[in-house]
């Protein structure tokens, strides 16, 4: 496998903001274009996100886009990071690109209650071959785009303390003492 992408833009809004923007369903369809979108924000849980076929046009390798993208969260520490795996893509024309990865990395100034966030999203694990560099080229360029809806959504309709919609990401007393502001060690 091979081919990996890295994006990165500062978001004037928390981590915990960026972050929940990719776990509730109704945010995902409103930054993300999509059509449904089911999120179990756990290690373990479900990623579902479908879009209409032919939704951002048609490709003339890959044929029409939209379709499901569907993995797992299989990584995730609240203010910090998610990672999705198990990742595929299931095309209008029924056929699927995976497994791939894809990984959301968040940081503000020491507290994910502050603004600014770096925010830097990198896609991993795809295969070789005409269509897959086809998927690759395609899902590389489209983050680019999909960062500054993200970017937008997070900006100008995140909740101001969406904390408690995420806080079963990862550790819960690494997240608590983070936000608390207690010393780690």
């Amino acid at each position: 496998m091979s081919g990996s992408f890295e994006h990165e833009a500062l978001i004037e809004a928390t981590s915990m903001q960026v972050l929940f923007a990719f776990l509730d369903p109704e945010a995902i369809k409103t930054w993300w274009g999509a059509r449904n979108a089911v999120v179990q924000p756990r290690p373990g849980g479900l990623l579902v996100v479908e879009w209409e076929p032919g939704q951002g046009g048609e490709d003339e390798v890959l044929g029409p886009f939209g379709g499901i993208l569907a993995g797992i969260v299989d990584r995730s520490q609240a203010g910090h990071f998610l990672h999705f795996g198990a990742l595929h893509w299931l095309s209008p024309r029924g056929e699927s690109f995976g497994p791939t990865r894809l990984e959301v990395h968040v940081r503000s100034k020491g507290d994910p209650r502050q603004k600014p966030t770096l925010l830097r999203v990198t896609g991993a694990a795809f295969q070789t071959g005409k269509r897959w560099d086809r998927y690759f080229e395609i899902t590389r360029q489209g983050w680019g785009k999909t960062i500054q809806d993200l970017k937008t959504w997070c900006e100008t309709q995140a909740p101001e303390q969406p904390e408690r919609h995420i806080m079963g990401l990862g550790e819960s007393y690494l997240a608590e003492a983070i936000l608390q502001r207690r010393r780690i060690s």
